[in-house]
């Protein structure tokens, strides 16, 4: 038998530990402004492979939406030069590198927190 203080999770009462409770707000509050990248997204986009992409990667038309690596950076190759490319948590636009089919962008340390972001790459024309 547990104690009530060794359960993982929950509370002896049967409520959830207050832990609990503000990682459902963080995820609330990510979900608020970058639940675009992973709903109504197609599944089959560029997973991190090596002569792809590193980061995890979901596409919804010509707009792309990938999470920097522990770096903070996106490196996509053999991609087409982006119109736009904004920190989506922000709307913010981000400086990317474009060259011959490589696409690689790395958020400031000024725009970072301590969750994950993504960042959304508008291919259209």
């Amino acid at each position: 038998m547990f104690s009530s203080s060794s359960r993982p999770g929950y509370a002896g009462n049967g409520e959830m530990m207050d832990w609990f409770y503000d990682v459902c707000d963080e995820m609330a509050d990510w979900m608020a402004h970058s639940r675009e990248a992973v709903y109504d997204v197609d599944l089959d986009a560029p997973q991190p492979t090596l002569d792809t992409t590193g980061n995890f990667t979901t596409v919804c038309g010509d707009t792309w939406y990938a999470m920097p690596d522990k770096d903070n950076a996106v490196f996509i190759h053999d991609v087409g030069r982006p119109q736009s490319v904004k920190l989506l948590r922000t709307g913010a636009a981000i400086e990317r590198v474009y060259r011959v089919g490589s696409l690689r962008i790395a958020v400031p340390k000024s725009m970072r927190t301590k969750l994950p972001d993504m960042i959304k790459m508008s291919f259209k024309e």
